[in-house]
């Protein structure tokens, strides 16, 4: 990412920020991202949006649980209504997954014209963390 321009990079870094997570969430920081962590613990988040790193991006804090998704939909206007958008999502929470999958061939709600947004939000909607 060295010497290219980010300064309209938002990032979504989901995850508990220990190991390779924080790595790259302080990488992106350094090279100018604005990054924005999540995870289900608010102390452990702030402490690493505190950590010190060269470069003009910025880190910030949500609290989310990846198992939730109201909780997943709350951090989604959050970044909405701040930045309109991300430009790159990491996700390396660290949880099992849905219960069900859901049979994405077969499935028949989803239409070939069907933007990327709508296609990902059927295809949300249609998990469950439930057992």
């Amino acid at each position: 990412m060295s010497g290219e321009n980010t300064d309209n990079l938002k990032m979504s870094k989901l995850t508990d920020l220990t190991g390779g997570g924080l790595i790259i969430a302080k990488d992106l920081a350094s090279n100018g991202a604005k990054v924005y962590i999540s995870g289900r613990r608010f102390e452990v988040l702030k402490k690493a949006a505190e950590l010190k790193f060269d470069g003009e991006g910025e880190i910030i804090p949500l609290r989310m649980d990846v198992t939730d998704k109201s909780n997943i939909l709350v951090v989604i206007d959050i970044i909405k209504d701040t930045d309109g958008k991300l430009d790159v999502i990491v996700n390396s929470a660290g949880t099992d997954g849905p219960k069900t999958r859901a049979n994405f061939v077969n499935a028949s709600s989803l239409s070939e014209d069907q933007t990327l947004g709508a296609y990902g939000r059927e295809l949300f909607n249609m998990q469950s963390f439930e057992d």
